[in-house]
């Protein structure tokens, strides 16, 4: 993996689970760290692998390894900038993440786009 291909930057969201006053579960996303990655349409392959266990991929994140990233967490990215200067962000929830290497220098997350 050439590094200058990372170069798009992504928030990491981290889930943060607070319980209501009926006693229910609530998840929030908060960002903390921003790091730099390469984000690509899956190949049909990929997407093929993750229909079979009923998940819908739609991107793969290639990023230098970092400690502490779950499944449950998400990627932010900022994917252009509005007519009004503000800048449109598109948000990728983890479904998969795979360390190709098995050396901890490159992990690859296989993500779906969420609204």
């Amino acid at each position: 993996m050439n590094p200058g291909m990372m170069k798009t930057p992504l928030v990491l969201k981290v889930r943060t689970n607070t319980t209501s006053s009926y006693g229910q579960p609530i998840s929030s996303f908060t960002g903390t760290t921003q790091l730099f990655g390469q984000i690509t349409d899956t190949t049909s392959e990929e997407k093929t692998n993750h229909l079979k266990l009923n998940l819908i991929s739609t991107h793969k994140i290639t990023m230098n390894f970092y400690p502490g990233i779950n499944a449950y967490d998400r990627f932010e990215a900022m994917a252009s900038r509005g007519t009004d200067g503000l800048s449109l962000t598109k948000t990728y929830e983890i479904l998969s993440a795979v360390d190709y290497r098995q050396q901890g220098h490159t992990l690859e997350f296989i993500c779906r786009e969420i609204a």
